[in-house]
């Protein structure tokens, strides 16, 4: 009975590695979407900013940027979450 044992622990560990795996996959996804909506509401907020400084905004430009900027940090506090990737907030891509 001692074989079987074996199968059964090595089966056990094979399942819970592939637990593991498949949630750093869906966190790697959910980053990425992340990372493509914050680039989406920094367009977003450049477009009314150009507004604002051209003359052709609403009156409530401000608002409308503080609710992106406050989206943004919101997905930015949920990136990443503790596995040391995701630092490079530099902005630099921007060559």
């Amino acid at each position: 009975m001692g074989f079987m044992d074996k199968v059964k622990e090595t089966a056990s560990q094979v399942s819970d590695k592939s637990k593991e795996l498949a949630d750093k996959g869906k966190d790697k996804v959910d980053d990425t979407k992340a990372k493509r909506r914050i680039k989406e509401l920094e367009g977003e907020i450049g477009r009314l900013v150009y507004d604002q400084r051209t003359g052709s905004a609403d009156d409530d430009v401000e608002t409308h940027i503080a609710a992106r900027i406050t989206e943004i940090t919101e997905l930015r506090d949920g990136l990443g979450d503790g596995d040391g990737e995701d630092s490079d907030d530099s902005g630099s891509d921007d060559a």
